[in-house]
């Protein structure tokens, strides 16, 4: 499957795109964002970008880890050399394009974007990765305490026996979450 962003017509306007505030009576009864591989296009209009599920794919999922994720297959779909500026931020936000050492391919492209486009330094390129992935950790964290008893940020050894930041799972889900 599929599963594109839609925003809801109102007229011509579609709400996201066109209109930033609606009445919800203004939708008649339908939700203002869809997440489907088959909408109504009478009704509804695809506003699947990077910027939009930035903007609200809060709305159409059910936390940060499934956002992320959306957002992150949509940045392999483009292709980090295809995008644009906007869309390059917001993958760095949400950690979408992940490898967590900075010596791989994916990070020395992100640091040399962070140090031309935003005048970083190297160093403040690396920091603003370390932080960016922290923010990540945190908002999945505490978005998925309804999956999840327990998980944590901790520093575990890698292959070669240096630590790194790293995840530690407690328990798994409940047997009877959804």
């Amino acid at each position: 499957m599929n599963y594109k962003l839609y925003g809801y017509k109102i007229g011509q306007d579609v709400i996201g795109q066109d209109i930033e505030t609606w009445n919800d009576s203004d939708l008649n009864g339908d939700e203002p964002f869809i997440l489907t591989d088959s909408p109504d296009l009478d009704k509804y209009a695809e506003i699947n970008t990077l910027e939009y599920w930035d903007r609200f794919g809060d709305i159409v999922t059910i936390d940060f880890q499934e956002k992320q994720r959306a957002i992150r297959l949509l940045g392999y779909e483009i292709e980090w050399e295809n995008m644009t500026n906007d869309e390059k931020d917001i993958i760095i936000k949400y950690n979408a394009y992940p490898d967590i050492y900075p010596s791989t391919e994916a990070s020395t492209e992100r640091i040399s974007y962070l140090t031309t486009t935003h005048s970083m330094t190297e160093t403040e390129a690396r920091h603003f990765l370390v932080d960016q992935w922290i923010n990540y950790w945190d908002e999945f964290i505490e978005g998925t305490k309804d999956r999840w008893h327990r998980v944590g940020l901790e520093h575990v050894p890698d292959d070669t026996g240096q630590r790194r930041p790293g995840i530690s799972y407690g328990a798994f889900p409940p047997q009877n979450h959804r």
